[in-house]
């Protein structure tokens, strides 16, 4: 579905004179993945309201997305399947915020962290078929994926500390 509306929308360019020819499947192929990111983006927005979080879609997106470009990851045979698959691994996310003050919030974290780290330093950066890296990039994007991880949970570490400071002085 997305395919071809990209290649309508595309084709109507092309006729219009906004793109060439030539650089007609570049554009329809970038249409296509602006508008999969879109609806993944509407469809974490809708469920955020869903559940009464809306705003926790923010640090979610600011810590899934850097991750996601250097450390790579599953990729979807379809955009629908990426957008189920996202859509539920969200949900397990916001899920697992609910259950977690339940116990011990900062032994959990840390685990799945620990987990999380191991899993980017023996697999990462994940290729994907149709985008091979060198061995270069690999290295590069192995660190940077490291480093993000490394940085995610210093700032996780930092705001559970203000939390628990605020928490404190206003109670």
């Amino acid at each position: 579905m997305l395919k071809k509306f990209s290649k309508y929308a595309v084709t109507a360019w092309v006729r219009n004179n906004v793109v060439s020819q030539n650089d007609a499947p570049v554009y329809c192929y970038g249409l296509e993945l602006l508008l999969s990111s879109v609806i993944n983006l509407l469809i974490m927005i809708f469920i955020s309201c869903i559940y009464g979080k809306p705003f926790i879609l923010v640090p979610y997106i600011l810590t899934f997305i850097p991750l996601r470009i250097y450390a790579g990851g599953y990729h979807a045979k379809s955009h629908v399947n990426c957008i189920v698959f996202n859509a539920a691994l969200y949900m397990v996310a916001i899920d697992f915020l609910h259950v977690a003050p339940a116990y011990n919030t900062t032994t959990i974290c840390t685990f799945f962290y620990l987990v999380s780290l191991l899993l980017i330093i023996f697999f990462a950066p994940v290729e994907a078929k149709n985008k091979p890296l060198s061995e270069g990039e690999s290295k590069k994007y192995r660190k940077i994926s490291i480093f993000i991880s490394v940085f995610i949970f210093y700032l996780k570490t930092k705001v559970a500390h203000t939390s628990r400071m605020l928490n404190i002085i206003l109670h």
